[in-house]
């Protein structure tokens, strides 16, 4: 028994001195662990140190490459504005002379017929001084022939002799000198025919000059006007098709400004969104909640002294906003009427249609909406004397900002142009502004 005692003990003793030393390897495994971790702790802390800068610089690489790109997509657009402003001086300079010529084309086409006209005159005067011309040298030749005979008869008679044939030969010398004189004044003639004759001649070849002169320029100013024309023809159309891809590059890189939430898009407003938008605006909507509120208040009357309580005052809120969409709600079947797409159709593509127009032009609803009634926004306009204040309360109620300087002074010259008719002022610059393009889309 006690040998069994003493095996058992010697084997206790055994197992203790294992369990001491395993207590004793898994301390030391234990802070070998916790080494481990501490180290991997650290391992950890560098690696997410590390990986915060990759993602860092990999956020700084997107951004320089959106950068990158921008300034890439604003050069471009640049360029292509350079280029087309240049064009567009081209195109200038080409209209420029294209009306030069025309003017000059139509100045000698004018003057053909004037000048067409004055050479038959020309033609005539040469052609009578020609005939003159040819009288004279006949009537020279003539008394020539004449004065010639005389000579050969005064050589057969002797003059101052008392015979007969003394006097034929007195006769004879009387019609020599009086041939002679003729003569003289035949030559004379014929010499101012002839100085006449040159000066026709030479008026008829300048009218002939100046017809063919005028016939070439007429040439030259038409065949300028279609290389003209030919021109600014091409270049209207680079410039076109310059300004399809201006427009291209502008919406390419709206868009990517948009994808980068760095600008909002242009959208329009729902039909939905565009009645509720006039609506509000127009000081519609808080017509009927006021007269919903009243409406309520009579139906709930608070007791005297009484307070209202949140829950009636979320209850009050509640009967208001369902009594406005209930008078109001078929102005919403209007606006999806005219504005909405066909059924089965994308709903969101912006179009304009002439029943659109009409309905803004002469809506009753429209209107109504527009005149001054219960302190609506046009009754607010027509009592504001300032025209600084009453061109801020307008934008703020319909575009919701502040009006820009231009704009205070464009309100104040309408208000200006209608006098003292504050009341069709405010209708017509209110009306301006839901019709305009800030008002119909979200930006």
């Amino acid at each position: 028994m006690k040998a069994d005692v003493d095996a058992k003990k010697a084997t206790l003793g055994e197992a203790e001195k294992k369990l001491a030393a395993a207590t004793g390897d898994l301390k030391s495994t234990k802070e070998q662990v916790a080494r481990l971790e501490a180290g991997l702790q650290g391992l950890r802390a560098r690696f997410n140190a590390e990986d915060k800068k990759r993602v860092d610089a990999k956020l700084a690489a997107s951004f320089a490459k959106q950068r990158r790109d921008a300034a890439r997509e604003l050069v471009e657009i640049a360029r292509l504005e350079s280029e087309s402003t240049r064009l567009g001086r081209q195109i200038d300079t080409f209209q420029r002379e294209l009306r030069d010529a025309d003017r000059k084309f139509a100045d000698h086409s004018a003057a053909a017929p004037r000048l067409a006209a004055k050479l038959p005159a020309a033609q005539l005067e040469l052609n009578r001084i020609l005939e003159r011309k040819k009288a004279d040298v006949g009537a020279i030749a003539l008394a020539r022939t004449e004065l010639k005979d005389i000579e050969t008869q005064l050589g057969k008679a002797d003059a101052g002799q008392p015979t007969k044939q003394g006097d034929r030969a007195d006769a004879l010398l009387a019609s020599q000198r009086r041939l002679e004189s003729s003569l003289t004044g035949l030559e004379a003639q014929s010499q101012e025919l002839r100085d006449a004759f040159l000066r026709a001649g030479k008026a008829l070849v300048e009218a002939k000059a100046r017809i063919r002169g005028n016939s070439l320029q007429l040439d030259a100013e038409g065949l300028r006007r279609a290389e003209l024309s030919t021109m600014l023809n091409e270049f209207r159309g680079k410039r076109e098709t310059l300004a399809a891809k201006l427009d291209a590059a502008r919406m390419e890189h709206a868009d990517s400004l948009s994808a980068r939430f760095a600008i909002g898009g242009l959208t329009p407003l729902s039909p939905e969104q565009l009645c509720w938008s006039m609506l509000e605006a127009t000081g519609e909507a808080a017509k009927q909640a006021r007269a919903g509120a009243a409406e309520f208040d009579k139906k709930n009357p608070l007791k005297d002294g009484a307070k209202s309580t949140p829950a009636r005052e979320a209850e009050r809120a509640k009967h208001i906003e369902q009594y406005v969409y209930g008078k109001l709600k078929a102005q919403e079947g209007n606006f999806v009427s005219l504005f909405g797409s066909a059924a089965g159709s994308p709903q969101n593509a912006f179009f304009a249609t002439p029943d659109q127009a009409l309905f803004f032009a002469n809506g009753g609803n429209v209107r109504g909406w527009l005149n001054p009634s219960s302190g609506n926004l046009t009754d607010r306009l027509s009592k504001l004397e300032d025209p600084a204040a009453f061109a801020e309360e307008l934008y703020l109620a319909v575009l919701t900002r502040m009006p820009t300087p231009s704009e205070i002074a464009d309100v104040k010259a309408q208000l200006a142009a209608h006098g003292k008719d504050r009341r069709t002022a405010a209708q017509e610059l209110a009306w301006a502004l839901f019709t305009s393009i800030e008002f119909r889309f979200r930006h």
